[in-house]
């Protein structure tokens, strides 16, 4: 038996897919040169990664803790040389253009709110099926509803975005995202497998609608010399909300009697609306913001 580990060679031929498939595109636009800063990403690593891992030992420890205070303080400090950096240099690994914006910055919180509630979603909702006592091939099957359903929204968020523009998918699919936490939380609270999917179902159609608009929107309002840079800025965002979510999903949660019980998944997944909805308001107004500039 090759076990789990094996899992991640599915990723190779799609990959291989993936660059014969670049190979095919049209020539990218012309991309101004940059220079690498080691400092800067450095830190950057450095910032993140105490962050996160302050909010991991919160759940396990206390705030007061000294690990997670000296989490907190290395945090700090390299998030200030990152700026300090960053205000330096000529050529600053994210560009003040990027953020000029409105609805720039709002793609990234908003991609950052998805993938907050969504990876956090999969930690909480993985562990609660193994408290069941489901095995590990049964949980891949629990979440199966939700996996589909990423699939097929995703070329219906494209489509909606090649009709519609960018602004419609974006606000329906974090909705969508909203309305599907609420339904986990109710599900959750009734009992029973069958009460989560419909809200797996809705989070995850939400998600990946609003997600392919996203990334169209993102790149849309930059220059095309900075594409590149927007969106590896909106994966970043994404990501960091993912590592975000599953420390505040085990805060919230509070260990294996958390798990067990409702009340910690229901506040988790409410939590998640909160965010996600927060991210539908600055976005709207962001989005809306710019259709009145176009108007005048």
């Amino acid at each position: 038996m090759a076990g789990w580990r094996a899992i991640f060679l599915i990723n190779v031929p799609v990959l291989l897919t993936a660059m014969h498939l670049c190979r095919l595109t049209r020539s990218a636009p012309p991309r101004k040169a940059r220079a690498f800063n080691p400092l800067g990403q450095s830190v950057a690593i450095v910032a993140l990664a105490s962050l996160t891992l302050a909010l991991v030992e919160a759940g396990q420890r206390s705030f007061t803790s000294p690990t997670v205070l000296g989490s907190l303080a290395v945090a700090a400090c390299c998030l200030a040389v990152f700026v300090v950096t960053e205000k330096r240099r000529t050529d600053p690994m994210l560009p003040p253009a990027l953020f000029a914006s409105g609805r720039f910055t709002a793609c990234c919180l908003a991609g950052f709110a998805l993938n907050y509630g969504f990876y956090g979603m999969l930690f909480a909702l993985s562990l609660r099926f193994r408290v069941l006592g489901f095995g590990a091939f049964e949980t891949g099957l629990a979440l199966l509803p939700l996996t589909l359903c990423l699939s097929g929204a995703n070329l219906i968020g494209g489509t909606m975005v090649g009709r519609y523009g960018a602004r419609i998918p974006i606000l329906c699919g974090l909705s969508l995202a909203c309305l599907g936490y609420v339904g986990l939380a109710a599900g959750i609270g009734i009992g029973g497998y069958a009460w989560l999917v419909p809200g797996m179902f809705t989070v995850g159609a939400g998600s990946a609608i609003a997600v392919t608009a996203l990334s169209a929107e993102a790149l849309s309002v930059v220059e095309s010399a900075l594409a590149g840079i927007a969106g590896g800025t909106l994966t970043t965002a994404r990501q960091v909300g993912g590592a975000f979510g599953v420390a505040c999903y085990g805060i919230l949660l509070g260990g294996k009697d958390g798990i067990e019980s409702t009340g910690g998944l229901q506040l988790a997944f409410l939590t998640a609306t909160i965010v996600v909805l927060a991210a539908l308001v600055l976005g709207a107004k962001a989005l809306r913001a710019n259709i009145e500039a176009e108007a005048c």
